[in-house]
């Protein structure tokens, strides 16, 4: 596999000369491939190479939706810390204006990787930022995505057996979806309420003996 990566960066040395590469072809390929590549030693540093060529083509924004695409692929492979790896390069290229609903796609994911990978206070604090980013958005579809972001966080106090923080936000995630009282956010939300409400809390906190 050393040889493929070798030919790989000698391609990608080639290709900063030939403006018309189509390099984003050629990252939807190793998308595909990361079942084969695994975790092998080069992949990081050769993507970081890949998504700067990339960066210089498309820009930013577009960098990060195959950024993001491979993410969810690490997701589905149940590769968390992969996913978590290049949803913070997400982070990156995405906290910008016209990409703030794409950031807020790509933080909840993130928040359920580390909720997944057992690292509830990690979970809550990407679930909150986005819940802040929400709040002073003037984007409404950032705005609307409040709710979504603070069940993530209760999703996240529940997992931690925290009882007091579960109800306090539990409250505040009810208030914010009341407030926005638009379908989208019923459509959002609805899930999650069935959810939570449909288990008990996992700390005995809030359990009569």
């Amino acid at each position: 596999m050393d040889a493929g990566f070798d030919y790989w960066d000698a391609m990608l040395a080639q290709s900063e000369r030939t403006p018309l590469f189509p390099i984003a072809d050629f990252a939807d390929f190793i998308r595909k491939s990361l079942p084969v590549l695994g975790r092998h030693s080069r992949l990081p540093s050769f993507l970081e190479k890949m998504d700067a060529l990339l960066a210089r083509q498309g820009g930013n924004e577009a960098v990060g939706e195959k950024i993001f695409e491979r993410a969810l692929a690490y997701y589905e492979a149940d590769d968390l810390l992969s996913a978590v790896r290049e949803l913070h390069r997400v982070q990156l290229k995405w906290f910008s204006g016209d990409a703030m609903p794409k950031f807020q796609r790509a933080m909840w994911l993130l928040s359920k990787c580390y909720l997944e990978l057992q690292m509830p206070f990690a979970a809550k604090y990407q679930a909150l930022a986005a819940a802040l980013n929400a709040q002073y958005s003037t984007e409404p579809e950032v705005a609307h995505s409040l709710p979504e972001m603070l069940f993530a966080a209760v999703d996240a106090e529940d997992a931690a057996g925290n009882s007091l923080g579960f109800l306090q936000l539990f409250l505040v995630a009810i208030a914010a979806h009341v407030s926005l009282n638009t379908i989208r956010s019923i459509l959002r939300s609805i899930r999650t309420f069935r959810r939570i409400l449909g288990r008990p809390p996992r700390s005995g906190a809030l359990r009569y003996e």
